[in-house]
């Protein structure tokens, strides 16, 4: 994984305290340890700097530092020298003029013998006096010539040296000319002495000042030399300091680098998945645990062969592109096949991998995917089946709905005949029957009209299962409003308080809805008469997907241990004598709102009242009749696999 890229530049600033090296502003670098980025767990630290270039940097600021002290020692070592060359010219100008000094001491003792002895031999100290002197003074101006001051003093001694010499010489003329000494007049002798004294003058001036000059040289070359060994110093203690900091940011990172692929290879150990390194010739180079777990071969046998060997033969060619996709740069994503274990069974792999093409390696994980594999396979052949059954059973309810509708429509004759007959009989001989014999005939006459009731009410409930669905939008007060109003007659002579509350605009079928509402407040007007007052509400509430109306009454109520049997049809709860009704209604509202995808449920107590509830979705939705004659879910038969 790259370790990241770093911003920011080095300045160089050259002060008397030597280079100052700034960093402008910090660097921030994403630390990686190296490995397979394709398990996902590199651990990455956010630090300053990486440990590589961590590294570069302390030794690149020990060589700074050493170059550095190099430069500084070279600097200080040529400001020394020059400054003891200084100080050797300055211990030349004092010699120079220490032996022009005795020069002319010698050409004044020289001229002096000889005036005495005339000795012609007397005057040899005396010539070379006065190479001396000339020497002397020459070398004296070349030494001086950077000094100003020593120039000008030397300006001031040239002619007192030359007068005194000019004396000299005319004093050993005078003694070859008269052959004897002459004594100089007394005028002669105190010029000569003055001069004299000025020569003497000048030559301890320019002493003095060559001293001084060296003095300062000395105590300038000794501080240079001072400077230059703190310099060296610090410089040494800097790269010094630099090294440990390398040294421990080597340590540091060995440390770091070790806890990360410690961690690495703990995760790569620990997953739960199949996990592997492969190189190009084709054999696995690393494997996690699982595999051993998975395939029950070691990994040792593992990486003895080529891992084609392990893959099912009918599955080695799909590989074999997998591998190619792999090399051409691509990346494999969820390729599954199978590989053999070491039972002989094969187990179901679903791979990932990618190569990285510089290492020449292969980095895949491998999911053990069996038995969801089987469980698949199994809810497709359950499905298969249940599909099957589902259009048996159709086929079934279908003829079922055809039968009770042919038995339904023909009943009617019979009963129709049966009435007709039963009326004729009762006016033909209702005067020869006795009172039993007429009771006889009602009750005929009564089974006949409630079956005919019956009937009624079992072709209506078959053809809401038949009937096609129109909906719009319907306004659900109004409509139970219209329902109100059409169950006044059965109010009448009645306390009946009615709540009523804000009701929505729903979608459906308003014929459809308003049989619906009809039996459910129908009930409820019919299971209230032992109850004065009368109390009925009707109310909605709402979520994100449905609509929940419900009616609720004090009634009788009813048995929860029995709420099951509620919307069954031809199901009653109470006896005929009690509250008449065919046990038809509650299945129709069940079957109604089943059509709409909606829900019906109740709860009640007996003796307190019931409450009935459906909900209508907000979205529009129509459904089929289930096979049972009531509705379900599209694709309720499927068994749903993920």
């Amino acid at each position: 994984m790259p370790a990241g890229s770093s911003s920011g530049a080095w300045e160089n600033r050259e002060g008397r305290g030597g280079l100052a090296l700034i960093w402008p502003r910090p660097l921030k670098i994403c630390f990686a340890s190296r490995g397979p980025n394709w398990l996902g767990c590199g651990i990455e630290r956010e630090m300053n700097l990486s440990f590589e270039n961590k590294i570069r940097l302390a030794f690149l600021l020990s060589l700074v530092c050493l170059l550095w002290i190099g430069g500084m020692g070279y600097f200080h070592a040529t400001r020394s020298m020059a400054t003891y060359r200084l100080a050797d010219q300055a211990y030349q100008v004092l010699d120079e003029l220490q032996s022009t000094w005795i020069g002319l001491l010698n050409a004044e003792t020289a001229a002096k013998s000889y005036a005495v002895s005339g000795y012609e031999l007397a005057l040899k100290p005396y010539q070379s006096a006065l190479e001396s002197i000339a020497s002397g003074h020459e070398h004296l101006r070349l030494l001086t010539a950077d000094n100003p001051e020593q120039q000008h003093n030397l300006d001031q001694l040239e002619p007192l040296l030359t007068k005194k010499l000019g004396w000299i010489a005319n004093a050993i003329e005078s003694r070859r000319a008269n052959g004897s000494a002459t004594t100089p007049s007394a005028p002669s002798l105190a010029e000569e002495a003055q001069t004299m004294d000025e020569i003497r003058h000048w030559f301890a001036t320019m002493g003095i000042a060559e001293r001084h000059l060296l003095v300062a040289r000395f105590e300038g070359a000794q501080g240079q030399a001072r400077r230059t060994m703190e310099m060296l110093m610090l410089g040494s203690a800097l790269a010094v300091a630099f090294l440990a900091f390398a040294t421990l940011v080597v340590h540091r990172g060995f440390v770091e680098r070790q806890r990360a692929e410690t961690e690495r290879d703990r995760f790569f150990n620990l997953a739960r998945d199949l996990m592997c390194i492969a190189g190009s010739d084709g054999h696995f180079k690393s494997l996690n645990p699982v595999w051993e777990q998975v395939l029950g071969y070691s990994r040792a046998e593992l990486m003895a062969q080529p891992f084609l060997e392990f893959v099912h033969p009918n599955d080695r060619g799909a590989t074999l592109l997998e591998m190619e996709r792999l090399d051409n740069g691509g990346e494999v994503m969820f390729f599954e096949n199978r590989y053999r274990c070491k039972d002989g069974s094969y187990r179901w792999l679903s791979w990932s991998a990618r190569k990285v093409a510089g290492e020449g390696l292969v980095y895949a994980t491998a999911r053990d995917v069996t038995e969801p594999k089987q469980a698949h396979q199994q809810i497709a052949h359950l499905n298969e089946a249940l599909r099957h059954r589902a259009a048996e059973l159709e086929a079934a309810n279908k003829e079922l709905e055809a039968f009770s509708y042919s038995v339904s429509h023909d009943l009617r004759a019979p009963l129709r005949h049966l009435g007709g007959f039963v009326d004729l009989l009762r006016r033909r001989a209702l005067d020869t029957l006795d009172e039993k014999s007429k009771q006889h005939l009602a009750n005929i006459a009564g089974s006949a009209q409630q079956m005919g009731r019956l009937v009624d009410d079992l072709l209506s409930f078959s053809r809401m299962a038949r009937a096609e669905m129109r909906q719009h939008r319907i306004s659900l007060d109004r409509l139970v409003g219209e329902v109100r109003a059409e169950l006044r007659r059965e109010a009448k002579d009645r306390d009946v308080q009615w709540k009523v509350g804000a009701l929505p605009d729903v979608y459906g079928d308003a014929p459809m809805l308003r049989v619906a509402i009809l039996n459910l407040l129908g009930n409820a007007l019919k299971y209230t008469r032992p109850r004065q007052p009368a109390i009925i509400e009707v109310g909605a509430e709402a979520n994100e997907s449905e609509h929940t109306i419900f009616v609720r009454d004090n009634g009788v109520g009813f048995d929860m241990r029995y709420v099951a049997k509620l919307f069954g049809v031809f199901q009653r709860l109470h006896y005929e004598d009690e509250f008449e009704g065919a046990g038809i209604g509650l299945a129709s509202v069940r079957r109604i709102v089943g059509r709409h995808g909606g829900r019906t449920w109740a709860e009640g107590k007996e003796g307190e009242g019931a409450t009935f509830y459906f909900t209508l979705p907000k979205v529009p939705e129509i459904r089929p009749p289930a096979p049972n004659g009531q509705t379900q879910a599209p694709m309720a038969t499927e068994v749903m696999s993920k």
